[in-house]
């Protein structure tokens, strides 16, 4: 009974079932979304790799000044997120609004690899880092300063953290 009046609503689409979790329970797993297929379940915390993937391609192959975004992308997540160019590219001709999904992707690792780079993390570290990105990406500013309550092997403010990712581009 107080997991669901404190807890953090989260659901399991393969049981088709709502549960409740609290904050500290919620691991880097666990990403915020709004479950577009039941209205009502509205906005509720998923298993990452639980999320269903859409199948179909809404455009065609990518130009060559979008493909080397994505091999920018590609190369900036070497080590943290490892995909070949044909499942980057495959995976962005499936989202609705593809170029927005480019430059958000395009901004989280250019970001990701400014960070990384002026901190001198392992491989560890670079995992924990990128994880606390993606949720910043995914939830925004405010929600992360309230909820990220973890900063995995990385010895940094979550404060530091969201400002570093989330201050506009000086170039």
């Amino acid at each position: 009974m107080l997991r669901r009046l404190f807890g953090q609503k989260c659901y399991d689409p393969k049981l088709n079932k709502v549960y409740y979790l609290y904050k500290s329970e919620l691991d880097d797993r666990y990403i915020r979304c709004n479950n577009i297929t039941d209205s009502n379940i509205g906005e509720c915390w998923m298993i990452l790799d639980e999320l269903e993937v859409n199948q179909e391609i809404y455009h065609p192959p990518l130009s060559d000044e979008l493909r080397n975004y994505v091999v920018k992308i590609k190369n900036n997540l070497e080590g943290v997120y490892d995909q070949s160019l044909d499942d980057w590219e495959v995976g962005f001709r499936k989202d609705r609004d593809m170029e927005r999904e480019i430059a958000g992707w395009l901004f989280l690792s250019n970001r990701f690899k400014a960070i990384k780079e002026s901190m001198k993390l392992n491989q560890e570290e670079e995992q924990s880092l990128f994880k606390m990105m993606i949720q910043i990406m995914n939830n925004g500013k405010e929600f992360a300063k309230n909820n990220i309550e973890y900063v995995g092997q990385i010895d940094i403010n979550k404060g530091v953290l969201i400002n570093k990712f989330t201050e506009p581009d000086r170039a």
